[in-house]
């Protein structure tokens, strides 16, 4: 192994170069019946690695420049096809017109739909697509709006959707008084947990004022399209 003073070597012809990296040379060459041990592998690893990274750094800092004129930015592709989903969505609404336009429609979202009265059993199924799955069987129900709908089901169960930040202050109660004046607006406290302070760039708690409400169209519209389910 090596030792001692440093000594500059102008001339390496004839020199043992065990004299100059020994500690490599023992670790390549080891005697026979000798332990591999993992971890001083490892370490011996490191060191020769570090070393050679760092007699090779780069006396001189590394410089940045900043080239804005001139530079054109990415633009990735655009994967979207928006004739392929007005497709789906056109053939969707000449699957659902026969049930969306019956007098007992009560409520209907992309592929689903509440009816008065029960539909024959050959279009239901819970594993066929192209057929409907009975969710449940409503005894009593208000649907207002698009997301927004709230009724009792047979079992007992109480489903309710309310679309916004303030749906957890949303109840039965609420519906009720909404189906009788759907004009009817209510500020209401909202907790928000993750909210982004653009000037900080922090995320933050707030509390905020909400109005609660139906977003309301045309009149006569409105009347339309909210109804009353009271029975099945």
């Amino acid at each position: 192994m090596p030792g001692g003073v440093p000594v500059w070597h102008g001339n390496l012809e004839g020199k043992d170069l065990d004299s100059m990296f020994g500690f490599i040379e023992a670790y390549v060459v080891r005697g026979k019946g000798y332990q591999v041990m993992m971890a001083m592998s490892y370490v011996y690893k490191i060191l020769m690695n570090s070393l050679y990274g760092r007699f090779g750094i780069n006396p001189k800092s590394t410089t940045t420049e900043q080239y804005r004129e001139g530079l054109r930015l990415w633009n990735p592709p655009k994967n979207s096809a928006v004739q392929l989903a007005a497709a789906i969505t056109a053939s969707a609404r000449i699957y659902m017109y026969p049930y969306i336009s019956r007098e007992d429609c009560y409520y209907t979202d992309t592929d689903s739909v509440v009816l008065g009265q029960p539909l024959p059993k050959e279009v239901i199924s819970s594993s066929v697509l192209g057929k409907f799955k009975l969710e449940d069987r409503v005894m009593k129900g208000y649907f207002l709006a698009p997301k927004s709908y709230c009724y009792i089901a047979i079992g007992g169960s109480n489903i309710l959707k309310y679309k916004g930040p303030a749906k957890n202050q949303v109840n039965q109660e609420w519906f009720e008084s909404q189906y009788a004046d759907p004009s009817r607006t209510k500020q209401v406290p909202v907790e928000a947990n993750f909210r982004i302070d653009w000037h900080t760039l922090n995320i933050i708690k707030k509390d905020t004022m909400v109005r609660v409400g139906l977003q309301l169209g045309d009149q006569e519209d409105t009347s339309i399209s909210q109804r009353c389910l009271g029975g099945y």
